[in-house]
């Protein structure tokens, strides 16, 4: 399993960072090395579509081949199952992958086709130079900083790469935004949402990034109050980070609409919580800002569209058209302004924060020990007194 924090830098950065004085406490840095990675796919990229990628990257003389398959990313922490393995000359061995995935999985048939070796092409290259510095925190918690820049290379384009990678070693996935969260106050950084794959494959294929609704959540008889505020707050997030790459991108106003209720959604179990499981200071005052940024986006679309198809049936024609030409020319200017919200430093500090403090806890910092016997008592009778509280209010 890897466990993998994910981060953007210019390149005019990348020398200030090795020398911020947590990274310079790094008693094993690596020379930099330069690393050759070429990833393999079908012609009709099936692994692609399996949610997985398969490079084989040369190491000086040494080949080694890593299989990657799809997993969980919140606030760019990639949380996935890696495959990693020596093998013989430059091309995939998948043999040597077929003990280690299921049979019925996807990639485990793909993998086993006998015919998918012989389908095997170079799909795209990077070329990275990568400087290796192990740290070892007070904690005890070890973690692995890479410092990248390079280039993912296809046939017909290439992008550069500089980026700063953190990878758990060994310990607590918190102790990452706490990296993470230093180096942010060196230079600037902004959470990387895609991996080289990613930027790989989105050379070859443009992907629509569709927006994404939340996700059912099943609460048991058995968790305690905690335990709801926990899996709430992560569902709301995982809504609120599955739409961030399409805000990004600015292709699809659905994806600001949804980020946007995933937001709501997370103020409102804040808000529930908050007698008994009292947020950090000045996380809402945050949550309020990226909401504005992406509430003027998606108001301006809904003028532009549903608004003006009720109000424009009794109205003139050429007025109307002119009307909805600068709604929609103010909407894109919004969405421009959401996208750059979300891949500005305040959101990554915002995001990193918010994700360290649910992983580790943070509210128990200030609490007694009757608070924090109180959130591990049993949610349901906590629900229902909520619930007679808000039907009250709603009633009065």
């Amino acid at each position: 399993m890897e466990r993998e924090l994910k981060l953007r830098v210019s390149v005019k950065d990348l020398d200030k960072l090795r020398r911020a004085p947590l990274l310079a406490q790094s008693s094993g840095a690596h020379a930099p090395q330069l690393l050759k990675s070429t990833y393999f796919d079908t012609s009709a990229l099936s692994f692609h579509g399996c949610g997985a990628s398969l490079r084989v990257r040369a190491v000086g003389n040494k080949r080694i081949q890593t299989l990657k398959l799809e997993g969980s990313v919140q606030a760019g922490l990639f949380d996935r199952d890696e495959f990693e393995m020596p093998v013989v000359g430059d091309l995939p061995d998948l043999a040597r992958l077929r003990d280690r995935l299921p049979a019925d999985s996807d990639c485990g048939r793909l993998i086993r086709d006998v015919a998918t070796a012989a389908r095997l092409e170079p799909v795209f290259v990077t070329r990275i130079r990568r400087s290796v510095l192990p740290l070892r925190l007070p904690s005890g918690d070890e973690v692995e900083v890479a410092l990248d820049k390079g280039t993912v290379e296809a046939e017909s384009n290439s992008v550069p790469i500089a980026a700063v990678e953190l990878e758990l070693k060994r310990g607590r996935p918190e102790s990452l935004y706490g990296v993470a969260l230093e180096l942010l106050e060196i230079v600037p950084l902004r959470i990387d949402r895609e991996s080289k794959a990613d930027l790989g494959y989105g050379l070859l294929v443009a992907e629509h990034r569709a927006p994404v609704k939340a996700q059912p959540l099943q609460l048991k008889k058995s968790d305690s109050i905690e335990d709801a505020f926990c899996q709430i707050a992560r569902n709301c997030l995982d809504q609120v980070h599955a739409n961030e790459r399409g805000v990004e991108s600015g292709h699809d106003p659905s994806c600001v609409h949804q980020m946007r209720v995933g937001l709501r959604r997370l103020r409102s179990a804040l808000d529930l919580f908050a007698k008994v499981i009292p947020a950090y200071p000045g996380l809402d005052d945050e949550l309020r800002w990226i909401a504005a940024e992406l509430g003027a986006a998606r108001d301006w679309e809904v003028l532009a569209g549903t608004t003006l198809d009720h109000a424009g049936t009794n109205g003139i024609p050429d007025e109307m058209h002119s009307v909805r030409e600068a709604c929609e020319h103010i909407a894109v200017e919004n969405r421009q302004r959401a996208a750059a919200a979300v891949g500005s430093v305040r959101y990554t500090r915002l995001a990193l924060q918010l994700a360290s403090w649910l992983s580790r806890k943070g509210w128990r910092q200030e609490m007694s020990d009757e608070q924090r016997a109180a959130i591990m008592q049993p949610a349901t009778p906590f629900a229902a007194d909520v619930l007679r509280r808000r039907h009250r209010k709603l009633i009065k």
